[in-house]
């Protein structure tokens, strides 16, 4: 999948004056230190540093808050790629609960939220 946009990717030397301003405003306290910063909201990259799983890491938190899920095998699959999956069963009207769009919006680059109808 592509990613929405222009990802701008960039090394910040934190002993320049320049980079120092930066590693203070987002918190920098060690080195390699990978973030994510969209929407204003940065996202701290923990995970292992291959280009597969920064991608996917990418796709979760630009993508959309809760992933619609349509077809059980989809959902299978999601399963054996995450290790913690929150799902909303939908009434008949599809609509997401508040609370459930906001937790995962909040927490989304931790954790995967689906929607089942």
């Amino acid at each position: 999948r592509k990613l929405p946009g222009k990802p701008v990717f960039a090394r910040i030397d934190c002993s320049s004056p320049g980079g120092a301003r930066v590693c203070v405003q987002f918190d920098v306290q060690y080195h390699p230190h990978m973030l994510l910063i969209h929407g204003g909201k940065s996202y701290e990259y923990t995970q292992r540093a291959t280009a597969t799983e920064i991608a996917k890491y990418c796709h979760r938190v630009l993508g959309p808050h809760v992933l619609p899920i349509k077809a059980l095998g989809e959902f299978v699959e999601l399963l054996e790629e995450e290790q913690v999956v929150v799902v909303a069963l939908l009434e008949e009207d599809g609509k997401i609960p508040t609370f459930f769009s906001e937790a995962a919006r909040l927490i989304k680059d931790q954790v995967r939220f689906v929607s089942l109808k």
